[in-house]
């Protein structure tokens, strides 16, 4: 068969079926293996320590309610920016690694948009949680 034009074709959706088979088939996927992300967020420079883990157990708590898995969280401290972000110089990084859906993600990424205290976030999803490097641990000159 021979197709001149590749946008006269239209993909028809799979139809729906409801009751029976399907339903069965929703509730075995329902046990499916959770997706790993790494999740950062800098707060502004001059928010004191309370307020910082105060940021950081809201966002974990985000991430629970909404059927995830905290398998590590790391508290970089205060970094210097390369250029100026939203008139900051520096900001308190923190990396939350865990495991969860697209629904997590989502509800991050809400909360982030509305905080003013949070400058930037960023939500990398990976294969696999690399627990035994720590890239930014202080170390002793």
């Amino acid at each position: 068969m021979y197709i001149k034009n590749f946008n006269s074709i239209y993909l028809q959706p799979p139809p729906i079926f409801i009751g029976g088979f399907f339903d069965n088939l929703v509730e075995l996927t329902k046990d499916k293996k959770m997706n790993c992300y790494e999740h950062t967020f800098i707060t502004k420079q001059d928010l004191g320590e309370g307020q910082n883990s105060k940021a950081l157990s809201k966002y974990q708590e985000i991430i629970k309610k909404n059927s995830g898995k905290i398998i590590k969280t790391e508290e970089w401290g205060l970094r210097g920016f390369a250029n100026q972000i939203k008139k900051n110089k520096k900001g308190f990084y923190f990396h939350i690694k865990f495991e969860g859906d697209g629904s997590a993600v989502k509800e991050l990424e809400k909360a982030h948009n509305i905080d003013d205290m949070i400058i930037r976030s960023l939500t990398v999803k990976v294969k696999k949680h690399d627990l035994e490097n720590n890239f930014f641990e202080k170390k002793d000159i």
